[in-house]
């Protein structure tokens, strides 16, 4: 049973009533020379309670087997507000019904995929609770981390630092960062991000 995941996604989680995360698995077109872009494999959790995280990672990594691709496992950075997904979730709903009274047989197959929808509708920006800031730092020293966050440190408070395959993952509270002057250059920022949990090799690479 792998556990430094696990208690990587249990120490971010700040559950709550109307508090979710979207836990993920993405098999990339970058990592798997064989997978076209429209080929690309996703498979989404939503985490509601800290009793979910153990059973829904395990989920995944049993989806995961199934294919010899090279995963990486992502979290949501900021939880998501499930009252205000599950109204704009019931606006979209009508909608499909409206074109159905309308004659219009699009919305059909969409009955049948509700529970990949309402994923969707939960993991859009609206329905995030959260406004965290997430810094994608790659290629960087040791010493160039450091001072990345130290400087950051100045500005706000620095949550989360996580690395990843290509550098770090840095969380931070929101601020005003147009006027700030960064010691290292960041390869992006994002308002809405997912957390690097995992990165999982295809089981023909080990060999």
């Amino acid at each position: 049973m792998a556990t430094e995941p696990v208690e990587t996604i249990t120490n971010w989680c700040e559950f709550g009533e109307y508090r979710a995360y979207i836990l993920m698995a993405i098999a990339r077109r970058a990592h798997n020379d064989d997978l076209t872009h429209r080929g690309e494999v996703v498979y989404r959790r939503v985490l509601c309670d800290v009793d979910d995280v153990q059973d829904q990672y395990d989920d995944l990594r049993a989806l995961v087997a199934r294919h010899d691709y090279t995963f990486r496992i992502y979290l949501s950075v900021n939880a998501r507000n499930t009252l205000d997904a599950y109204f704009d979730f019931r606006e979209e709903m009508n909608g499909w019904i409206h074109d159905l009274v309308a004659g219009d047989d699009h919305a059909i197959p969409k009955l049948g995929k509700v529970d990949s929808y309402w994923k969707s509708a939960l993991h859009s920006p609206e329905a995030r609770d959260d406004r965290c800031f997430q810094f994608d730092v790659d290629d960087v020293t040791d010493a160039e981390i450091d001072a990345f966050t130290d400087a950051l440190d100045s500005q706000t408070t620095v949550l989360l630092t996580r690395e990843t395959p290509n550098g770090y993952h840095v969380l931070t509270e929101p601020f005003d960062y147009t006027a700030w002057e960064p010691p290292v250059a960041y390869d992006d920022l994002d308002t809405d991000g997912q957390l690097f949990v995992e990165e999982i090799e295809a089981p023909g690479s080990l060999a």
